[in-house]
């Protein structure tokens, strides 16, 4: 009888706490897609002015011919058929103080039965627009009107003469609570077979069946079999690999990665970028021959395994299968994706792990430039301990000897078309003379503790190149870990304004950085921006931030993502993004720096639209002394 209580007890105990975990997952899930949703309005808002011309919200602006209006509509119309919002619009205020609206896209059922309400300037009574044009802040809100019920965003905007107008956007409240429908329903799917299996699980413990060894034991491999397959692909997992290399001493594999699949992700969404690794794993299947097997690994990265133990020809099927892959294109709607490959090569006969072994291939295949490399035990990876120990030991000499220091990189100014600020890059000169970069040493330093000497030495140099050349600037990375921690972030500060190098000193913190608590950052903006020290957000349009975080940050600069700036020659909709960045940051007074840019037609591009300054291998790469770089 205590043995049912007992087990009773538990059985309770786990369906609450999955239930709880389930809800947890579900809480979170919906937070994010209000998130994902807030983003899409203020896009949709920030459009309007782009769409529409530049002088169209005039002052003295109270009507306009019907034409036109319906030109509006249906340039706006153009834009929003593209996302999944329900109305983009602007609003003004008439010589009476009435606010009305000035332009609005409309639906097509709306346009067919010429609904008279889609037409501009009729008078809009409503608080929180009211409140925008008084408080001059952007603000969300949850609306009901003639037209529905939706997620509203309404953005301050001011027109090229001064006047103030507020452009708007709406997500339909239905349209929200169907993904969260939807995501109810998913995480119903997931746990729901875990409570069933649990629920058997101790009823069969609870009867005491005889047979409950054997039934326990076929869930378990159940189980077993799930846990060793990837869930998109339906390929085998690492785990499924693991197994397989322990169980065949006699073969060799291949780490394939998408190089350019971050690009793929950021730009065509999570959704269509899992729909093209799953085409992907299809068309390798097929590709692959008889003799060899598929695995799923991590992200983007798949493994491909032979048991025909001839290296030089699964060295050149590798080198065939990347030829092949690359002149497929994933074709979804309307839009082609392209995908470009790079392959890393070990047998299981070479010492130390096989996986570890072809991923430091797949590493050095991408540093050299080349689509297949082999790993022939000349690379020190064979022990990650002794290589752990080794880098620790160069890390230790390049401090105690000063052999940490900046390489910089020139940034150009497209207005005044010169060379006027450098990018500090930090460099590590190795026991041999041998130069390498951050990718080598900077894990094991953050690991060790040894980061913060990393930083004020580059911190000190970059300093003392500024002092030497007052006319120029130089940006300098700054991560979570110097802004968080208090006694590194007083001494970067001091040391700039004690050096009297404020105006030169740009600080550079990356939009993907993980921030334990964003709260500093914000702390560390507004102590930068009382000490006029410019700051800059990296890698723009990949990270922690959005639009409303950004507004809590003090920044002089924006520096565009590169997959961003890769493709703004082969895709309009990278181009259309760069615009919306370039109306952002001049909202907010602040410059764009475009990186990544490669050749001269990029840079042409990016002049056209307006950024304020380049940089890449194009303008110049980095070097240990300041150079002129290209003058275009």
């Amino acid at each position: 009888m205590r043995n049912n209580k007992i087990i009773t007890f538990l059985s309770l105990i786990f369906f609450i706490l999955i239930v709880s975990i389930a809800a947890n997952i579900y809480n979170n899930n919906k937070n994010s897609i209000l998130q994902t949703i807030d983003q899409q309005l203020l896009a949709g808002a920030h459009a309007v002015p782009l769409i529409l011309e530049d002088d169209y919200h005039h002052k003295g602006l109270d009507s306009i011919s019907k034409e036109e209006d319906l030109k509006h509509i249906q340039d706006l119309n153009n834009y929003i058929k593209h996302t999944k919002l329900a109305y983009i619009y602007s609003f003004i205020k008439d010589k009476d103080g009435n606010i009305r609206f000035s332009s609005s896209s409309a639906t097509p059922h709306e346009l067919k039965d010429k609904d008279p309400n889609i037409f501009s300037f009729d008078i809009y009574n409503d608080k929180t627009v009211a409140k925008v044009f008084e408080t001059k802040q952007t603000m969300f809100a949850n609306n009901s009107d003639v037209w529905g019920n939706f997620r509203s965003v309404y953005v301050p905007i001011y027109a090229p003469d001064g006047s103030l107008y507020v452009v708007g956007a709406d997500y339909r409240m239905s349209d929200i609570e169907s993904l969260q429908v939807y995501q109810k329903r998913k995480i119903f799917l997931i746990f729901i077979p875990l409570l069933i299996v649990t629920v058997i699980y101790f009823i069969i413990i609870f009867l005491r069946f005889k047979n409950a060894e054997n039934i326990i034991a076929q869930k378990t491999e159940e189980l077993q079999k799930i846990y060793e397959v990837d869930k998109l692909t339906h390929l085998p997992n690492r785990e499924k690999l693991l197994k397989y290399i322990h169980s065949h001493p006699n073969i060799m594999l291949a780490i394939l990665d998408v190089n350019n699949f971050k690009a793929i992700n950021e730009i065509y969404g999570i959704k269509l970028a899992d729909k093209f690794l799953i085409n992907l794993a299809y068309e390798v299947n097929n590709l692959i021959n008889y003799d060899m097997n598929l695995f799923k690994l991590n992200n983007d990265l798949f493994c491909i395994t032979s048991t025909n133990i001839n290296q030089n020809y699964f060295r050149q099927y590798m080198q065939t299968l990347i030829e092949k892959l690359e002149k497929l294109e994933f074709i979804d709607d309307e839009y082609i994706i392209r995908a470009i490959y790079t392959a890393g090569i070990s047998y299981t006969e070479k010492i130390g792990n096989p996986l570890l072994t072809a991923e430091y291939a797949l590493e050095n295949a991408k540093k050299r430039g080349q689509k297949v490399l082999a790993y022939d035990g000349s690379y020190e990876e064979i022990s990650e301990t002794t290589n752990k120990r080794k880098i620790l030991d160069d890390i230790n000499y390049a401090i105690k000897n000063k052999k940490i220091f900046p390489f910089f990189q020139p940034i150009y100014n497209t207005h005044t078309k010169t060379i006027t600020k450098y990018e500090a890059l930090v460099r590590m000169e190795l026991q041999d003379g041998k130069i390498v970069e951050p990718f080598y040493f900077l894990k094991i330093a953050i690991d060790t503790g040894l980061y913060k000497h990393i930083t004020k030495n580059m911190l000190e140099s970059v300093i003392n190149t500024a002092k030497q050349n007052p006319e120029l600037e130089f940006s300098i990375n700054m991560s979570s870990l110097d802004i968080e921690n208090e006694d590194i972030k007083n001494y970067i500060l001091e040391r700039i304004i004690n050096n009297k190098v404020e105006k030169q000193i740009t600080l550079e913190i990356l939009e993907s950085e993980d921030f334990q608590n964003f709260q500093s950052l914000i702390d560390f903006s507004h102590d930068a921006q009382e000490h006029n020290i410019k700051l800059s957000i990296d890698d723009f349009g990949s990270g922690y931030s959005n639009f409303s975080n950004l507004i809590e940050i003090h920044f002089d600069y924006l520096k565009i993502d590169g997959s961003l700036v890769k493709n703004i020659l082969t895709d309009v909709r990278y181009e259309i993004i760069i615009r919306q960045i370039l109306s952002f940051a001049k909202q907010l007074n602040s410059k764009v720096i475009a990186e990544f840019v490669e050749n001269e037609a990029i840079a042409l591009k990016l002049q056209e639209l307006g950024v304020d300054l380049l940089q890449g291998y194009y303008i110049g790469k980095p070097s240990a002394n300041l150079i002129d770089g290209l003058s275009i």
